[in-house]
């Protein structure tokens, strides 16, 4: 389950991670296109899975208004001591986000899924870092390259419901069916 980032934030984003992408830390970077907000990993799925996620999930969005996030900012995971992800910070209507995510989270419990044990930090992950290879470079980097100038807003409209397979190249997001949200908000 994800919200999907418009092509000019995504391209704003990038922008700025382009100077970092050329230093020599042993980072997985992600790559544009597959920007995202991850609200739910799921894992592999069957037909009928999908088929019942989508009923559950239908019903729920339906109820949900759109909302602004605001993006700017970044950070690491789980710490400045063991970077392991380098990320993009989210604010705005941040409860809201929480309350859907809460949501979501709810329904795949329902549908059998196990309950994500780790609390719900909004973001957008930048890369992932793979080992400490010129990392204080890559952080003193990024404080200079990710300014204040990186950061804006979006409104979300849609969730949407995502199928990940892993390549070679990295992996490959393809949308399986995405949930309108009102316009009531």
């Amino acid at each position: 389950m994800a919200v999907l980032l418009p092509d000019a934030v995504k391209a704003k984003i990038s922008e700025f991670v382009r100077p970092l992408r050329k230093l020599p830390a042993d980072v997985k970077w992600v790559e544009e296109e597959n920007f995202h907000l991850t609200l739910k990993f799921l894992g592999e799925l069957t037909e009928a899975e999908v088929g019942k996620l989508d009923c559950l999930l239908a019903g729920l969005f339906t109820r949900e208004n759109a909302f602004l996030l605001d993006y700017g900012g970044w950070g690491v995971f789980p710490s400045r001591e063991n970077p392991r992800v380098l990320w993009i910070g989210l604010g705005g209507d941040i409860d809201y986000l929480q309350e859907i995510q809460g949501k979501v989270e709810d329904i795949c419990a329902d549908a059998g899924f196990p309950r994500d044990r780790k609390k719900f930090h909004p973001h957008i992950t930048l890369g992932r870092i793979r080992s400490r290879g010129n990392l204080e470079v890559l952080l003193r980097e990024a404080q200079n390259t990710l300014p204040s100038e990186l950061q804006g807003s979006f409104l979300v409209e849609r969730i949407y419901l995502m199928e990940s397979k892993l390549s070679r190249s990295g992996p490959l997001y393809t949308p399986l069916n995405f949930y309108p949200l009102s316009r009531g908000k």
